[in-house]
């Protein structure tokens, strides 16, 4: 499987012919314009916040998303997804994903600022094997982190974030500065030894 990220919350995941793209911006968000556009079999948004649901934009060429956006149990493409409710905070709605991808499970969150998470929702994000944790989407960094610790992933990309927030969040995980990708390569084999590790992808643009 192959790990793009664009900055805010915005990723690509690419397994052989397979395209899920997450959190892609509104068409008319500033940020849309910043990055590539690519087509994708499966667009999942974790907010129901307008500027992130810009599904309409992962089609490209003869690629239309299915569209993922709320609870329940999906599947597209021989990916199996199944999302549960988080919070709602001024009207907007966040959620969170988890899916299979090359034999790896996947947690997508829409915000790590609550740790009063439904037990049905946290039932299906524990234990993943990689974590997408938006540091922006807590309170504090040590909420964040605490976040991460209470699903036990093996492996965790963070995004939505500026350099000091990274800084004072490898600082609260005990953790050294890891390399920067441009882009994340991993299959099942690469998990071995892992423990709540941070990898950090560098954001691409056009």
């Amino acid at each position: 499987m192959i790990i793009t990220y664009f900055g805010k919350r915005f990723l690509k995941l690419q397994y052989g012919d397979t395209v899920v793209g997450i959190n892609p911006p509104a068409k008319d968000s500033p940020f849309s314009k910043k990055v590539s556009t690519f087509g994708a079999d499966i667009a999942i948004s974790t907010s129901s916040d307008p500027v992130t649901g810009g599904a309409s934009t992962l089609s490209y060429g003869d690629r239309a998303p299915f569209v993922i956006d709320g609870p329940g149990s999906y599947e597209a493409k021989g990916v199996f997804i199944s999302g549960g409710f988080l919070s709602e905070v001024h009207g907007i709605r966040e959620n969170a994903f988890s899916l299979t991808l090359e034999n790896m499970t996947i947690a997508v969150v829409g915000t790590a600022d609550t740790m009063q998470i439904p037990n049905d929702t946290k039932e299906l994000l524990m234990h993943p094997d990689i974590l997408f944790l938006p540091l922006s989407g807590a309170a504090t960094v040590k909420d964040a982190y605490k976040f991460a610790m209470m699903l036990e992933p093996m492996i965790i990309v963070p995004v939505d974030y500026e350099d000091d927030i990274l800084k004072q969040f490898l600082k609260e995980a005990g953790a050294e500065q890891p390399e920067v990708m441009d882009k994340l390569t991993l299959k099942r084999k690469d998990l071995e030894g892992k423990d709540g590790t941070i990898m950090l992808v560098s954001p691409q643009s056009k």
